[in-house]
């Protein structure tokens, strides 16, 4: 079977070009994986961990809204929805009480709509970026060789594989335990504060924000990683490549944690995203990193 041609490779560019072209990584990533099965039995292993360490964040997060909810919800939302009784003087009167009861209810109804998903999302994304941590450090080997066959495909050029034994497997697998300990702790360094400030009236909204920005961050810094990796970077210097092309970098990890949050659809692509993080460092590298 003839090797396909190398892939083209175009830089994701910055400000709000870059952010929206970062958006389409995770799709490019599905797609490229989607048209090379040659890729697909390496993506196994660490598809099967990122599922089920995926799926249990998920169904715990959704025992967290109802309280989350509770701590969010703003006086205007308080009580059930008005009820306005006919008036004894007139019969247009009473219709117009009735349709301001209505319109009122329906705004109530949509409101908490809105706060019951906003609370999934700041519950889900903290469960997620750490279920992501966790498989990380049980499938980091398998998804940096993941990686790597993705990078020859699409580049055409042999990376030199290294074989995988279990003195290889044991030797990553630590470094990549390593690594997810740094990063779980430079993750609830800001994300605690940040959550907590989602709760405090008023300001919450910029709370919410920075929350959901920061997860979408770490999110995009777990599927990066074993490409960066691989680069033998350190922890520091991967913050550093990540700074330098920070609009795309945000744009896929947006991205990939809208999918992500749709139930059973993201548990199934995280092989993809991590795809679509080697073509990113592909396309956005430019000079080889310092460390």
């Amino acid at each position: 079977m003839s090797r396909p041609p190398p892939r083209p490779s175009t830089p994701p560019g910055s400000g709000p070009v870059g952010f929206f072209t970062g958006l389409t990584y995770p799709f490019r990533g599905i797609a490229f994986l989607a048209r090379n099965r040659s890729a697909w039995r390496y993506a196994i292993v660490p598809g099967l961990v990122n599922f089920t360490m995926l799926l249990a964040a998920l169904v715990g997060s959704f025992f967290l809204i109802d309280d989350l909810a509770a701590w969010l919800r703003p006086e205007f939302l308080e009580g059930a929805a008005a009820t306005a009784a006919p008036a004894a003087d007139g019969f247009f009167q009473g219709v117009l009480q009735r349709a301001q009861g209505l319109v009122a209810g329906a705004g109530r109804g949509l409101g908490t709509a809105l706060l019951y998903a906003l609370s999934f999302v700041l519950a889900a994304g903290g469960a997620i970026v750490g279920a992501l941590l966790v498989a990380a450090g049980l499938a980091g080997p398998f998804q940096e060789r993941l990686s790597e066959v993705i990078e020859q495909l699409a580049t055409g050029l042999a990376t030199n594989p290294e074989r995988m034994t279990a003195r290889t497997l044991a030797r990553d697998g630590a470094r990549a335990v390593a690594g997810v300990t740094q990063r779980a702790l430079l993750f609830g360094v800001l994300y605690i504060p940040l959550f907590a400030l989602s709760i405090v009236p008023v300001v919450g909204v910029v709370g919410a924000a920075g929350t959901i920005l920061y997860t979408s961050f770490f999110g995009a810094l777990n599927f990066m990683d074993p490409t960066l990796e691989r680069r033998k970077l350190p922890l520091r210097a991967k913050l550093r490549w990540a700074r330098g092309r920070l609009a795309p970098w945000l744009g896929y990890g947006v991205g990939l944690m809208g999918l992500l949050l749709i139930p059973f659809v993201g548990l199934v692509l995280t092989p993809a995203f991590v795809t679509g993080g080697t073509l990113l460092y592909l396309d956005a590298r430019g000079p080889e990193p310092a460390t």
